[in-house]
């Protein structure tokens, strides 16, 4: 077997409708594989953790394109049957519990929007789509959208990737209709409004912010990690070879806020569907919400405190899975938009003496997780009851927070420190004064999109809120956090959040962000209707178990797995009996790659 003599893996299949794990053999027959012999299998479930554990653990055997035996320090994962978690997803690795979808990657992907790119006249009414204002921000807080996307190649081959990005905006801007007869602003293109009787441009408008449309002054840049759908891709979603080249880029907002922010992000949706762009999976959607910044020309939102700030991101990592539910496969393990997964084995945070911390922390991501929360903790307990709002106090935490060995101030020295790239990034508070949300994947579609800024708008006012507005009168936001943070130890504080992680449900998410979110987003992410008539998203993929990780030693198990599948055969087993057993287990595996 592959990597047999590294380590062994945590793998576990969960079903919607809250499914209790327990100490039990569960195989597959679905799949028409036959496993090893079921009397030597059952003697593998009496396999001993470390000396650091004493409890037994269980085997669950799931063969799906190759085999692996799953195993872990025994964990109690209870979800009940409120969390309604779909369809099946794999928890691998017990101490780190990351979570990896059923479904492929591709589930979700968006293919060119038309045969070729389009440049030509564009009224704005064509492209805003059909959304009910309903689906705008609860809130006045600026946020800001970075949309990663392929377009459709142009007519003429540019020299690079940057002049590439900058025939494609011309192609965009080029959708104007400026001087264009008009009686109302719908007429006009996305970059126009209607201005007696003639298309202007937006820029000029100054009737003010509500009656004025939002300016398209978004920004085309080059992206070197988005890319067009590979051939292997293209075929999986039975496309053409043509899916398989184009120009990739990002696309940038301006600070938005409100109707307009959200008027803004539908237009740019629209015109990106009218020019012709491709939302494959190495592309995603990151979403800013303003904390502590001045963002210029929008309302910048109630300033978050550092308690506040903190709350928000422990909120995120208590309800990771379900959320972890409301987005595409794809980004459930991206390397670029890490999960905040919490682990309840009691394991160094700190990288061993000479080991690069960024190396160490890539390979063991929920060890980063865990030195995040303690150094939240720690500088929240010696800020006590100062509780500032300033720029540079976030910029402090952030460096504080996120510092390891040989990087002390990651948030103000580097342009794109490694410490970005998990969900919710905190690197961005010393430039811009936002949070960074990057765990939705690229999408075109309004709706969603729409829904998603909507919800992590709630989320941040819900949860970032210290004191109901003029008054000290305290919230539930933040008495639900507060508690992880006020424990006798920041080890207390982490158990708890880690264990809470495991039972938060959807259900009680979404009853508390009330009707700061539309009624119906609940149902819309529950029942995942993006993917409705997307066959990709209908079967299991065969890349699941492939991408499992390498075991943590330093968790449960040590030694090398023969070493392993030898100590695993009970005490009533002769010497000869147990090696032959274990020989047999591994030839079986070898058998099944």
């Amino acid at each position: 077997m592959a990597g047999a003599q590294q380590a062994i893996f945590f793998l576990l299949f969960y079903r919607a409708a809250g499914t209790r794990i327990t100490d039990e053999l569960i195989v597959n027959e679905t799949l028409n594989e036959t496993p090893p012999a079921e009397d030597f299998v059952t003697t593998l479930t009496n396999m001993q953790c470390s000396s650091r554990t004493s409890a037994s653990d269980f085997i669950d055997i799931k063969k799906y394109g190759r085999s692996v035996i799953a195993k872990s320090c025994r964990q109690q994962y209870d979800f009940p049957s409120t969390a309604t978690h779909t369809g099946y997803q794999v928890i691998v690795n017990g101490c780190s519990n990351p979570v990896f979808p059923w479904k492929s990657n591709m589930c979700g992907v968006g293919l060119f929007t038309r045969p070729a790119r389009r440049c030509s006249a564009l009224a704005s009414s064509q492209v805003k789509g059909r959304l009910d204002e309903s689906l705008k921000p609860s809130s006045d807080r600026a946020f800001g959208v970075e949309f990663e996307f392929v377009a459709r190649p142009g007519r003429r081959e540019p020299a690079g990737l940057v002049e590439a990005v900058k025939e494609l905006q011309a192609c965009a801007e080029g959708t104007r209709s400026p001087r264009k007869p008009c009686t109302k602003t719908s007429e006009c293109s996305v970059y126009d409004f209607c201005l007696r009787g003639t298309c202007q441009d937006r820029k000029l408008c100054s009737a003010g912010p509500t009656t004025c449309p939002p300016t398209m002054s978004w920004n085309f840049i080059t992206d070197g990690s988005v890319r067009p759908l590979d051939q292997r891709e293209a075929n999986e979603a039975g496309a053409s070879y043509d899916e398989t080249a184009g120009t990739p880029f990002e696309i940038v907002s301006p600070p938005l806020s409100g109707r307009n922010g959200w008027q803004s992000t539908t237009e740019v949706l629209g015109l990106m569907r009218f020019v012709g762009v491709q939302a494959g999976p190495s592309s995603g959607i990151h979403v800013h919400i303003n904390v502590i910044g001045d963002p210029p020309g929008v309302s910048s939102g109630r300033k978050l405190s550092i308690r506040g700030i903190t709350n928000v991101w422990a909120a995120y990592a208590k309800y990771q899975h379900v959320i972890n539910d409301m987005l595409s496969p794809g980004r459930q393990d991206n390397h670029y938009s890490k999960s905040l997964y919490l682990g309840d084995c009691d394991v160094s945070s700190e990288p061993p003496p000479g080991k690069d911390a960024k190396t160490w922390y890539g390979h063991y991501p929920h060890k980063f997780v865990r030195r995040i929360f303690r150094n939240m903790f720690e500088h929240r307990a010696r800020l006590g009851k100062n509780t500032p709002t300033s720029h540079d106090a976030a910029t402090e935490m952030c460096n504080e927070i996120l510092r390891v060995p040989g990087d002390p101030n990651p948030c103000s020295s580097k342009r794109y420190p490694w410490q970005r790239y998990y969900q919710v990034n905190l690197i961005p508070l010393s430039k811009y004064g936002t949070l960074e949300f990057r765990g939705h994947s690229a999408t075109y579609d309004q709706e969603r999109v729409a829904r998603w800024i909507q919800f992590l708008v709630a989320f941040v006012e819900y949860y970032g809120a210290t004191k109901k507005p003029g008054s000290q009168d305290r919230v539930p936001g933040a008495d639900e956090m507060n508690r992880y943070f006020s424990r006798s130890s920041w080890e207390e504080g982490f158990r708890e959040l880690a264990r809470d992680q495991q039972i938060a449900t959807r259900e009680e998410l979404w009853q508390k962000l009330g009707n700061k979110v539309d009624g119906a987003s609940e149902a819309f992410f529950k029942d995942r209707r993006w993917e409705k008539g997307d066959r990709i998203c209908e079967k299991v993929s065969r890349d699941v178990l492939p991408r499992v990780q390498e075991f943590d030693n330093e968790c449960c198990l040590e030694g090398d797995f023969s070493h392993a599948a030898e100590q695993a055969i009970p005490d009533h087993f002769g010497q000869t009996q147990r090696g032959a057993l274990a020989a047999d287990f591994l030839a079986w595996m070898d058998q099944h790659p």
